[in-house]
This record gives C-alpha cells, sequence and structure tokens, in this order.
C-alpha cells in the first residue's frame, strides 16, 4: 500500500479517467473475479470477505450495510472516492500492477452508458451504437426519415433517439432526403371547393338572424367539418380565405348588427327606442361603441322621434 502511494505521488500530471470509465473499470474488476450474479448483481459480501484483511482502521466499513464505500465503489460513479480506498481495492485484485498500468487500464475502458431498467441495469456500449448508427445511414439514403419510421425503421430510430439523440438529430438534419413522393394524397383543390360551398351555405342560414356571436373567421371556421384541418392548411385553400377576408365579421360590423338587433326588439317591445335602452340592451356603451356606430345609434332615435312627430 505505501509502495503504490509513493507510486501515486509520483506520476506525471495528467487527466484524470471520468466517472463512466471508473465505473466500468471496476465492474470488470468484479466479473474477472466471478464476483457478479447473473449479468448486473454484483456480490457485494463476498467483496468484503476478499477487501477485508487490507483494511486499515480508518477504511473499516459495515458488511451489511447498503451505503458504505466499498459496495458504492463498485456501483456507477456518481462522487470522488479516497486515494486509499482506490489502492485498497488495487491490493486486493491487481497486487503485482503498477500505479501507472491500472490508471492506463482505466483509460482503455470502454465507455458506457448506464440506464435504470426496472431495477436492473443496462449497459449500452460505443460499439453498439457504432453499428446502430451504420444501419441507420444506410436507410437514410433510400428514403425519408418519416418513411423510415412508418416501414420498418421504427425500433431502430427509437433506440437511436433513447441512447445516441444528439448524433441522430444532427445527422438527420445534414441529411434530408430529397425523396419527393409521385402520388398527390391530397386533392387540396377539391377541398378548397367543398368547404368554400359549405361556408356559404353556413353564410346564408346566419343572414337569416340578426343575433349569434361575431361572426369572425374562426367562428366560421369552426362552422365547417375538419375545422381543425383547415386552420393548418389554410394556405392550401385559396378560395376558402378568400371567402372569409370577405364575409367575416369586423368589430365595426358586429356592434352595428347588435345595435339593429337591439333596436327592433326594443320596437316590438316598447313602440319606441330610446338611447340608453338601445346601448344596454345592445352591451354597448358610449366609451366602447365605434365612432360609425354612434351615427347609426343617432340615426336609429332620431328615426323613431321624427316618426313620433
Amino acid at each position: 500500500m505505501t509502495k503504490k502511494a509513493k507510486e501515486l505521488l509520483e506520476i506525471p500530471v495528467e487527466p484524470s479517467p471520468t466517472a463512466v470509465e471508473w465505473a466500468t473499470f471496476y465492474k470488470n474488476i468484479a466479473s474477472d473475479n466471478g464476483l457478479i450474479k447473473g449479468n448486473t448483481h454484483i456480490r457485494h459480501q463476498d467483496i468484503f470477505e476478499l477487501v477485508q484483511p487490507y483494511l486499515i482502521p480508518s477504511l473499516k466499513c459495515d458488511p451489511v450495510s447498503d451505503t458504505t464505500w466499498l459496495r458504492s465503489i463498485f456501483r456507477k460513479h456518481r462522487n470522488s472516492f479516497n486515494y486509499l480506498q482506490h489502492l485498497t481495492i488495487w491490493q486486493t485484485f491487481m497486487p503485482k500492477a503498477s500505479v501507472c498500468e491500472i490508471i492506463r487500464e482505466v483509460k482503455k475502458t470502454n465507455k458506457i452508458i448506464i440506464i435504470p431498467q426496472r431495477g436492473a441495469i443496462k449497459i449500452i456500449l460505443e460499439k453498439d451504437k457504432l453499428e446502430k448508427r451504420i444501419l441507420w445511414e444506410k436507410l437514410i439514403v433510400k428514403s425519408s426519415v418519416q418513411i423510415i419510421r412508418d416501414n420498418n425503421g421504427g425500433a431502430l430510430y427509437a433506440w437511436l433517439y433513447r441512447h445516441d439523440k444528439k448524433w441522430l438529430l444532427e445527422f438527420n438534419a445534414q441529411n434530408k432526403s430529397s425523396f419527393v413522393s409521385m402520388t398527390t394524397r391530397v386533392d387540396w383543390h377539391k377541398r378548397d371547393k367543398k368547404y368554400s360551398k359549405q361556408l356559404l351555405s353556413e353564410l346564408n342560414d346566419l343572414d337569416l338572424s340578426l343575433a349569434g356571436p361575431r361572426r369572425s373567421s374562426l367562428y366560421l371556421v369552426n362552422k365547417l367539418e375538419n375545422s381543425n384541418l383547415i386552420n393548418r392548411k389554410m394556405n392550401n385553400l385559396p378560395i376558402l380565405k378568400a371567402l372569409l377576408a370577405r364575409y367575416s365579421e369586423s368589430i365595426f360590423e358586429y356592434q352595428a348588427r347588435r345595435l339593429t338587433c337591439a333596436a327592433y326588439k326594443l320596437f316590438i317591445e316598447y313602440g319606441f327606442v330610446t338611447e340608453w335602452r338601445l346601448l344596454r340592451l345592445a352591451g354597448l356603451s358610449q366609451e366602447r361603441i365605434h365612432l360609425h356606430n354612434k351615427d347609426l345609434m343617432n340615426f336609429i332615435t332620431n328615426e323613431w322621434r321624427s316618426n313620433e312627430c
């Protein structure tokens, strides 16, 4: 232990191995010494029995506890460990190897991604990612991303998105397929005429009544079938778009219709129209009413007075 500590102090300054490389290195130690049960379960009790003769008083640990440094060092590395803890493991399992040799061995370890999966640990090696990348590159040459996903490449895309997302998105952005389908899936001109006829029919029905909310473009589109699709694809429906621009109701027109409707109701009920009743029934006020609609309101009330006289 003292000899290895001196070696550690004398090695040249160099970048330290990553936490992933340390975790893989210790997992390989357990695997090489037959201390893994199945694919993932590490036999910590057996490791403790082998390491115990080399434990100094300051490194004593409870073999039953699940949070000791000895158990943690053989799991995924999230924090750094004391150099004496490392040396103790090396002395137990690699007594003849020098510190430089061990550090080099750690850095040669395959990088892995450790992903929790229903209580187990799934290890994805770099070579697995490389194989998947090659398969995806071959597919993307033949067709577009969406077509590949819809056919036999959905599982491959999902794997790469989960384990190699950054590479996948960058590669797809740089290799957008120029493949264009020769078949026209949607006859937008036919749909345009169909929806336009529906709109004109709705407008004819609405013209029979003065009541109702403002007939904005959104209100009129919601009267049609497939309204969500129409809102998304409005640029593909030029006839419908022109009709909406022509017949959708502005705020000025909406106020005028409300005033007309209110005047008709007041005349039927009272036989005359007063300004305050007209505004209240129309849901308007002197502050909110449009300038030109003030002229309309004055015309309605003045017309009633002249007829009364």
